[in-house]
């Protein structure tokens, strides 16, 4: 009796290990009958069997040995189903079936218990088996299943071409655990998405994924997607801006105090993505905007994806931007498009070169489109406060350009409008004269309303281009990438970009390793001495408004520019003073597209009588400091000439 309760506590030991390693026993079970038929069958077929061996559990109260003895014993499962044939078999009704070692019992006695096994087993058992197997395929095929052991994973509200791409990020990242559990939740089309997730991830991928149905703004089906306790939570959104913003409310309705995951909320569109790098709000700590074209803009203008001799500003050894050089960046866009402003923006944010300090050189950017002109009145109108203060022109293809007017002249940005068609000849012969034009780094950006418009007009450019190697950035967000079949052609110089791949990191984890060290740097800068400590970076971060954790974003990002324009970092004493003024016209303009305004001259006079008005207007997007660095006190330019000599602590990993 000890040897069969071993045996016992070692099957039940088992079954627990073998539950325990699948992590969620139903999803396996589910994920397993919507395979073939065969997995169907063979579903059944155990289920069957351990009914089977259940019932002989019972009926032998756990004794294995007697259920299963040889023939000879008269109480065992092998006994009853040789002496079953000769109840039916037998017309008299007089034979018998040893049941105990005590007991006889006649045909006329048992003929009614195999009727009623008969009916149940045939009849309900049978079919109950078949109809839960079809029913457990059926709901995982359409996503509505309930997994409650879901536990630090990552959920995916909403569905678009992006998601395949994050979810390789993510299996293929140190930062989550092995086989981490990733949970897409999608109001329709739950069998369609499983499709196309099938279609672009690997095997080992597939099996981290589950597709629900669920709605982001029904807290019920938030519950079934365990978003609360989520590691982390992408509000990707099928609706519009403020859809996901509902997902995030509804989200955080549903935690409370509570453990609350991180939220990454996709903002479709510039102008709502530009309003939450302001917004400010103590129980939004866990809230994260990104936008699509806003990452991938400012992968491109880093140059990040792109090889080190076809970067906006670097085209090889003796091509720097540096103080001497005659040459500066002109990146000319097709398209007024989303992708088209968040590349410019991009620009206007970390294109800044030192040849601005001693010769004057603006980084250009030129937009042609043929609806230029009510473009720009919206694009100028969201920055207005920019465009008051900077360079712009407008003009029709062949026609004079028309300048604005300013009465402040001190940044080192310019912008160009030209309402055109690009496939006009003067706008080609325009830009052929560009391309052979050795004062500037001209970099050609195609972003048309449509991949194949883009692609068509990135591939036939003037020959200048080509036999210069200008740099031709073309906009393709389609699943796949044609990128790949250009560099063995006369197109080497063509790059595409925008694809929903895994090269976009939504999370940005080393620039916001940086931008910590970098906040850290302001809150310590009038210190003697700056350590860096990782509690303390963590614990400023958390207390910093978000404009000022984006202002540190953009400035470790524009970092990389600064140390290519004095060659290298080594040369970052040499060159200290006209880099601080670099970081100053890059600060003026940083404030400028992020919504701040420069002080009148009477908040002005009234800032210098009082220091503390300065704080209050920078908190109403007023700041006193944009304005030219010759114009600052002599504390603000200090600041300046100390974050320089700490680049290489900043960007230390």
């Amino acid at each position: 009796m000890i040897d069969n309760d071993k045996e016992q506590k070692s099957f039940f030991k088992w079954v627990l290990y073998q539950i325990r390693r699948t992590k969620n026993p139903r999803l396996a079970i589910e994920r397993f009958l919507t395979g073939n038929s065969l997995n169907q069958i063979i579903a059944a077929v155990m289920l069957f069997i351990v009914v089977f061996l259940a019932v002989c559990w019972w009926g032998y109260d756990g004794n294995w040995k007697q259920a299963f003895a040889d023939m000879a014993s008269p109480v065992s499962v092998r006994n009853a189903a040789y002496n079953s044939p000769k109840i039916i078999a037998d017309p008299t009704g007089t034979a018998s079936v040893t049941i105990d070692t005590t007991e006889t019992k006649t045909v006329r006695d048992l003929i009614w218990v195999y009727m009623l096994g008969t009916i149940v087993l045939s009849g309900l058992v049978i079919a109950t088996i078949t109809n839960t197997v079809r029913t457990w395929g059926d709901r995982f095929k359409q996503g509505s299943g309930w997994y409650w052991i879901f536990s630090r994973h990552v959920v995916f509200l909403g569905y678009d071409d992006m998601v395949p791409g994050m979810i390789e990020r993510i299996c293929g990242s140190r930062l989550y655990p092995n086989r981490i559990r990733i949970v897409v939740g999608v109001k329709k089309g739950v069998q369609e998405v499983t499709t196309q997730l099938g279609n672009h991830l690997s095997n080992r991928q597939r099996k981290c994924v589950v597709v629900l149905q669920a709605d982001g703004c029904n807290q019920r089906d938030l519950r079934r997607l365990k978003a609360r306790s989520a590691k982390e939570v992408y509000i990707i959104g099928e609706h519009d801006d403020a859809y996901n913003l509902n997902s995030y409310e509804r989200i955080q309705e549903m935690c409370g105090e509570n453990h609350h995951p991180e939220c990454y909320v996709q903002m479709q569109y510039q102008s709502t993505f530009a309003l939450f790098q302001t917004y400010s709000k103590e129980d939004m700590a866990h809230f994260h905007a990104f936008n699509f074209h806003d990452e991938w803009a400012r992968l491109m203008v880093t140059g990040k994806y792109l090889p080190k001799d076809m970067l906006i500003d670097y085209r090889g050894e003796g091509t720097e931007i540096g103080p001497n050089s005659g040459k500066h960046v002109h990146l000319l866009i097709f398209g007024m498009t989303e992708m088209g402003e968040a590349l410019a923006r991009e620009v206007a944010f970390l294109c800044h070169y030192p040849n601005y300090v001693t010769k004057g050189m603006r980084t250009k950017i030129t937009f042609i489109d043929p609806h230029a002109e009510e473009q720009k009145t919206y694009f100028e109108g969201r920055f207005h406060h920019l465009f008051s203060l900077c360079h712009s022109s407008y003009y029709k293809g062949g026609e004079k350009p028309v300048n604005q007017t300013l009465e402040k002249d001190f940044l080192d940005i310019e912008f160009e409008f030209i309402q055109a068609d690009i496939a006009e000849s003067v706008i080609q012969k325009q830009i052929a004269e560009w391309a052979a034009d050795e004062t500037q780094l001209l970099t050609i950006a195609v972003c048309a309303d449509s991949p194949q418009r883009s692609m068509a007009a990135g591939l036939f450019l003037p020959d200048a281009v080509f036999d210069n190697n200008i740099p031709i950035w073309v906009y393709q967000p389609a699943k796949g990438d044609m990128g790949k079949y250009l560099g063995g052609s006369r197109f080497k110089n063509v790059t595409t970009f925008g694809m929903s791949g895994r090269e976009l990191d939504i999370k940005n984890e080393e620039i916001i390793r940086q931008a910590k060290r970098m906040n850290h740097f302001y809150w310590h800068k009038e210190e003697k001495e700056v350590a860096y400590n990782i509690e303390e970076l963590e614990e400023e971060w958390k207390k910093t408004k978000i404009f000022d954790k984006w202002s540190n974003i953009y400035n470790v990002s524009a970092i990389p520019a600064k140390i290519r324009s004095v060659g290298g970092e080594k040369y970052i004493a040499a060159n200290l003073k006209v880099l601080a003024e670099v970081e100053h016209n890059r600060w003026n303009m940083e404030k400028l597209l992020m919504g701040f305004r420069p002080t009148t001259d009477e908040e002005h006079k009234l800032v210098k009588a009082d220091a503390k008005k300065k704080n209050e207007y920078k908190d109403r997007f007023i700041h006193d400091d944009i304005r030219p660095f010759s114009e600052l006190d002599d504390a603000m330019k200090e600041i300046d000439r100390k974050l320089i000599e700490h680049i290489p602590d900043i960007m230390r990993q």
